[in-house]
């Protein structure tokens, strides 16, 4: 589909990103994503648990992060990931403790890009005329 749009010139060539896994997988890793999910669904499901091991494996059979999740959560416990946490939510929660080191590096005039998506958006600062 992106090519297509490449094609049609809807989408300028190297103006996308497309993540290799999903976007939570390429930013924030398995073990950050899974703990945090786990956190939030032991606060709707009493004793629930979800392990890294267990979507690791998942993973194995080629389902992306956050469908494996899913696939689990919904297996054991009958709730998907969307209801446990919708993912612009699960992104808030997992991206603002960067943020803030963003902060800290941006005004000591050192931000330097980290996960996936700072290097996409310094990509496309670059890009900007800065007007002075």
């Amino acid at each position: 589909m992106l090519a297509e749009h490449q094609a049609r010139g809807i989408i300028k060539t190297g103006m996308s990103r497309a993540w290799n896994k999903d976007f939570e997988y390429d930013n924030f890793g398995t073990k950050r994503v899974v703990e945090k999910v786990a956190e939030l669904l032991a606060g709707k499901v009493n004793g629930a648990t979800l392990s890294v091991e267990e979507v690791e494996e998942k993973m194995k059979n080629g389902s992306v992060l956050m469908n494996a999740i899913s696939a689990i959560t919904n297996s054991k416990y009958g709730l998907k990931v969307a209801d446990i946490v919708k993912k612009p939510e699960l992104t808030e929660i997992l991206i603002r403790e960067r943020v803030e080191k963003i902060r800290e590096e941006r005004n000591a005039g050192e931000w330097k890009p980290d996960l996936e998506i700072e290097k996409v958006l310094d990509k496309i600062f670059k890009m900007i005329p800065v007007n002075r």
